[in-house]
């Protein structure tokens, strides 16, 4: 079961870092619209230049992950996933505290379950590895 599950969980990775990837590359073309889905509505330029930093870093982050995946590092790209659980949680709460009760926080919640469910699936993938050894 654990090895059913280590393979869903290298699948699962593999779709979610193209996805992030995706919703970078868009981003970065249209910070406007992509600050509208992160919470926090950019209209000048330098809020603009903000998302356009934010989102290179999350591609940056992601590519990492599509190349340790590439290179079959189980363990490297979950221990990756765990850290990155983090990124959505700070988003959260720094919106949080910003914006109030009214903060749209569904998209970063969602993006920290759907990170930990990957997280968790490529732990297991390290796990069956070691029993296959």
């Amino acid at each position: 079961m654990k090895k059913v599950l280590g393979n869903v969980g290298v699948g699962f990775a593999v779709v979610l870092t193209v996805a992030f990837v995706f919703f970078g590359i868009r981003g970065i073309y249209d910070p406007t619209a992509a600050s509208m889905r992160f919470g926090l509505p950019a209209y000048d330029a330098a809020e603009m230049f903000y998302y356009r930093v934010y989102l290179a870093r999350n591609i940056v982050i992601v590519v990492t992950g599509l190349v340790l995946l590439v290179l079959r590092q189980w363990k490297s790209v979950a221990i990756l996933l765990t850290v990155v659980l983090a990124l959505p949680t700070f988003d959260a709460v720094l919106l949080y505290r910003e914006r109030g009760p009214e903060a749209g926080l569904t998209i970063h919640i969602v993006t920290g379950v759907i990170v930990a469910i990957a997280a968790f699936l490529m732990w297991m993938k390290v796990s069956s590895s070691r029993t296959e050894t």
